[in-house]
C-alpha cells in the first residue's frame, strides 16, 4: 500500500487483497493498449477504490477497481505523450466518440449499427465493465448514469481542444475556466 498522512480517519475495503489488486490489474493491462512502465503509473488505481468505498462487497470492489484503471487508462491515451493520440485534440475527439458510442449501445436497438470491432481494447474493456454495472441498475439509474458519463465526455473533448492549443496549466483557476476557454479556432 502506497504510504500517505493524514489526521482524518480511514478505512480500507477488507476485500481489497493482493489477489484482487493483481487480477484486476492483470484483466485490464489486456485492454490497456499499452507495454509495461507506461501501465505500471495506473497500477496502484485500485486503491482509490478501496479507500473510497471501504464497506461495498468483493464484487462491487472488483468492478469499481476496473472502472477506476479504465478510468485512468482513458485518460491517458487521450491526455499523454505515451497514449493513443499524444495529445492530438482531433485524435482524441475519435477515441472520445467511441466512448460516447459505447454508451449508445446500451441505449437499445436503435444503436444497433455501432460496432465494437472498430473501438479501441480499453473502450471495449470499460463495455465489460459497465454491463457488469448496468446489470444492477434499473432503467432510470441506468439513463442517469450514462447522460452523467456523456457530460463528463463533453468535459474531456473541451480538455484535449485546450491541451491541443498548448495552454499551460499553473494554477486551479485555470482548470476552473477550461470551460471559458476560446477554442472557436479550433475544427473537428
Amino acid at each position: 500500500m502506497p504510504k500517505f498522512k493524514t489526521s482524518l480517519p480511514y478505512k480500507l475495503n477488507p476485500n481489497f487483497t493482493k489477489e484482487l489488486k493483481e487480477k484486476c490489474s492483470s484483466e485490464c493491462y489486456e485492454f490497456s493498449n499499452f507495454k509495461g512502465r507506461s501501465y505500471d503509473a495506473i497500477n496502484n488505481v485500485g486503491y482509490f477504490a478501496a479507500f473510497f468505498y471501504p464497506d461495498c462487497d468483493e464484487f462491487q470492489l472488483e468492478v469499481l477497481v476496473k472502472l477506476f484503471n479504465f478510468i485512468f487508462i482513458l485518460d491517458d491515451h487521450t491526455e499523454y505523450d505515451w497514449g493513443d493520440v499524444g495529445r492530438n485534440a482531433d485524435k482524441a475527439y475519435l477515441i472520445w466518440k467511441q466512448f460516447d458510442n459505447m454508451f449508445d449501445k446500451f441505449l437499445g436497438e436503435k444503436y444497433a449499427n455501432n460496432k465494437m470491432i472498430d473501438w479501441k481494447p480499453y473502450i471495449v474493456g470499460y463495455y465489460c465493465t459497465f454491463d457488469a454495472i448496468f446489470e444492477t441498475f434499473n432503467e432510470d439509474q441506468k439513463f442517469r448514469c450514462i447522460k452523467l458519463w456523456k457530460d463528463y465526455i463533453e468535459g474531456n473533448i473541451e480538455e484535449s481542444k485546450f491541451y491541443n492549443n498548448c495552454a499551460e496549466i499553473k494554477d486551479i483557476q485555470t482548470i476552473i475556466n477550461v470551460s471559458t476557454f476560446d477554442t472557436d479556432c479550433l475544427r473537428f
